[in-house]
């Protein structure tokens, strides 16, 4: 069976257009279920002074609900420690086994807390879960996967004893919110692009331009924090919401 029109079926992907091109990516709502024994292998591996990554084997577990099976490390081809490529090998040979077990794969790498660089160390732990442009911008392309085009969310995990369980993750992109400053024109923040432009066009007749402003940033602001995903730990476990 095609595993794209499976997934699809079973409410854990939609199909979309970019570009001309077809495209699959989560259907939302969907929890992410990061297991206990993923998220301390990746605590057993994690570097503080560079950077590693690989994928994760997740699969469904109930309704709209995903869960991590298992997690595969790539070799890092960078020479640079501040940065991440995966060994092609590693990368075309896993994903083959993944689509072959039936699993979706959600990329992930790490990000350092330590690099002799004063303009880096110290910083507040939520820091370093901070995706770069790079990075957003890279997670939009898509894997062949059963033939077809798949982008799923990408993942930074930082190991550091200032989170309670002593590792830290955040999920981004595969078309979720927040998007990248190169896709201003796609998804939520075109949406809410033309819902400020309407309130803009009505609003000035009734009130002053500052009062608008001030209304205007408190919407952008309250549809970020509503769109963007929520974690939690359970058990040893990371749930992430994506609404």
């Amino acid at each position: 069976m095609d595993l794209i029109q499976s997934y699809q079926n079973q409410g854990f992907l939609q199909q979309r257009t970019e570009s001309g091109k077809a495209i699959y990516t989560l259907e939302k709502p969907v929890k992410i279920i990061l297991s206990k024994g993923v998220l301390e292998a990746v605590k057993l591996r994690y570097p503080k002074n560079s950077e590693i990554g690989g994928v994760i084997w997740v699969k469904p577990l109930s309704q709209k609900v995903l869960v991590s099976e298992d997690i595969t490390f790539f070799r890092n081809v960078q020479n640079d420690p501040s940065k991440y490529s995966p060994h092609p090998d590693d990368y075309r040979t896993t994903l083959a086994e993944i689509e072959k077990a039936g699993y979706l794969p959600i990329l992930f790498h790490t990000h350092p807390t330590q690099l002799g660089l004063s303009s880096y160390d110290g910083k507040r732990v939520r820091f370093y879960l901070t995706s770069s442009l790079q990075d957003q911008d890279s997670s939009f392309y898509p894997v062949t996967y059963s033939g077809k085009s798949l982008v799923m969310p990408q993942a930074i995990f930082v190991a550091d004893p200032r989170f309670s369980n002593g590792i830290g993750v955040s999920l981004y992109n595969g078309y979720l919110f927040p998007l990248s400053v190169a896709k201003l024109t796609s998804g939520e923040i075109w949406s809410i692009a033309i819902a400020v432009l309407l309130l803009f066009w009505v609003g000035t007749k009734y009130v002053r331009a500052s009062q608008f402003i001030i209304a205007s940033l408190i919407f952008v602001i309250g549809a970020y924090e509503y769109f963007r995903p929520k974690y939690s730990e359970v058990s040893g476990n990371i749930e992430i919401k994506v609404i």
